[in-house]
């Protein structure tokens, strides 16, 4: 019999064409399930972050806190008491037990402060047993959990809000949100000390938990000879707290 090449031809070509086929069509299945499969981008917003990180911090029942400030934050009338630093834990609705270093007049002192049932505790200041505090002693750090006058309220009043990418705080993923608010908003956080005419906020939200890592508030340069920066470090959110109220000799 004679070998005829082009007979052949007709089937290679069916078969090469069947291949293309049932590798077109794997391709597209791979393709769909991929796509069905990934999630949408969530893209922030300064708005967003700042929203969730009240919502966070309005269900957060306890915290730790460390307060480090620069510059002039006077505590009393007179402006002779200045709080230089402050560390402890605070829990819903108004408790406080925290450590503090302040100065007075020529003096620096340590004082302890504890903020239970609307009073003031502090001791170190006049002597070495715990004693009300004066009247016009306006640190409560128990106020941050305030709704309409605490950590929230500047998260969700911030001016200007700008999201500064992210930064690593405490070895955690933060969101950085810069802005500005009024003296008036960050009044009760800060005693009353701060002063000027917009007060640069600067807030780090955890990108995991929307937990409020870190916040700090600095007066404009012209507010004062040495204008007050407060940095607040938070953390330990909701683990628990055990606070009492002080015996009173």
């Amino acid at each position: 019999m004679r070998y005829t090449p082009w007979l052949r031809v007709p089937t290679f070509v069916l078969i090469a064409s069947l291949l293309v086929a049932m590798l077109a069509a794997c391709g597209g299945d791979d393709d769909d399930d991929a796509t069905a499969d990934a999630s949408p981008t969530v893209v922030e917003t300064a708005a967003s972050v700042l929203e969730q990180a009240a919502a966070a911090w309005n269900k957060t029942n306890s915290a730790h806190f460390a307060l480090a400030i620069t510059g002039d934050a006077f505590l009393d009338n007179d402006e002779s008491i200045r709080l230089v630093s402050a560390e402890g834990d605070i829990a819903r609705p108004s408790l406080v037990e925290a450590s503090a270093k302040i100065d007075v007049m020529v003096l620096t002192a340590d004082i302890d402060l504890i903020s239970a049932d609307g009073q003031m505790y502090i001791t170190g200041l006049v002597s070495d047993k715990w004693t009300k505090a004066p009247d016009d002693f306006s640190y409560d750090p128990s106020v941050l959990f305030s709704e309409s006058d605490g950590i929230a309220a500047i998260l969700t009043g911030l001016q200007d809000a700008t999201l500064d990418g992210r930064e690593s705080v405490e070895g955690k993923t933060a969101y950085k949100v810069t802005g500005t608010a009024t003296a008036e908003q960050v009044d009760a956080v800060s005693a009353g000390s701060i002063i000027g005419s917009a007060i640069a906020v600067t807030v780090w939200v955890s990108t995991e938990t929307q937990d409020v890592l870190r916040v700090t508030l600095a007066e404009p340069s012209d507010a004062r000879a040495t204008p007050a920066t407060w940095d607040l470090s938070l953390g330990k959110h909701d683990e628990p707290v055990v606070i009492e109220t002080p015996v009173i000799e």
